[in-house]
């Protein structure tokens, strides 16, 4: 599913077939309870008609004033998803901020980036225990 990029870089890329795009998707998701919160994050699951796993990524302005730190977010969520997809099976799974990370407590990007990966590490391994 994840293919390798044609480039002097060899990076792998997320398919628009892994990613959930349509407000119809987000909102049925969202009308369900989180199955899972760590502390900046919670984790909505659901089985879909595919053959895949999808990913949905909610990061709010609101939350999150900095593009530079959303799109940090989202980067290493959907890293952290590709390594996972192949195991999840057809479900959608939709990741949303729901704490900001203050500048006082997460001085640098590297902060931030360690602890979201920690917290998005565990959501996605108990959604696999969980699909499982």
């Amino acid at each position: 599913m994840f293919q390798a990029c044609r480039s002097e870089t060899t990076t792998k890329i997320f398919p628009s077939a892994a990613r959930m795009r349509k407000a119809q998707e987000f909102s049925s998701l969202f009308a369900l309870s989180p199955v899972r919160r760590s502390p900046h994050f919670s984790m909505y699951l659901c089985k879909n008609d595919f053959l895949h796993a999808r990913l949905g990524l909610v990061v709010s302005k609101r939350l999150c004033q900095r593009a530079v730190e959303r799109n940090l977010i989202k980067r290493i969520a959907r890293d952290l998803f590709r390594h996972k997809a192949s195991t999840l099976g057809s479900v959608d799974v939709l990741l949303r901020l729901r704490k900001g990370f203050p500048r006082l407590q997460f001085s640098s990007r590297s902060l931030i980036r360690r602890h979201c990966r920690d917290e998005l590490t565990l959501l996605l391994n108990f959604a696999h225990t969980r699909i499982s």
